[in-house]
């Protein structure tokens, strides 16, 4: 299940993942993030739940760099899909119409 959060403090940070852990739904879920920030920040306080990095503000070099696992793609792009699975991450696309071209998980908006 992906969750798109916000930025936010550390204090609400930490309530997010204490819920999912509250839960149990750390292993079936994933953080879609937007800042590096952000990702460090949920890479500190729960490294083990996945983190997703919205392609329209981290690159994929950043993503990698990161630890992230995944990407998330506003539009198909075989060329940054390609970038993406050579670095090991796996690409989300969130996408109005649902085209897949090699994607690996699609979220329909």
């Amino acid at each position: 299940m992906n969750i798109c959060v916000e930025p936010c403090p550390d204090d609400n940070v930490k309530k997010i993942i204490s819920s999912a852990y509250k839960y149990g739904c750390e292993r079936h879920i994933y953080f879609t993030l937007s800042t590096e920030q952000q990702i460090n920040q949920f890479k500190k306080y729960a490294p083990k739940i996945s983190v997703c990095a919205d392609l329209n503000s981290i690159s994929i070099e950043q993503a990698t760099e990161l630890g992230c696992e995944k990407v998330q793609l506003s539009h198909i792009d075989k060329d940054i899909i390609e970038k993406a699975h050579m670095n090991n991450l796996i690409c989300v696309a969130a996408l109005p119409d649902g085209e897949n071209m090699g994607i690996d998980t699609v979220i329909t908006v």
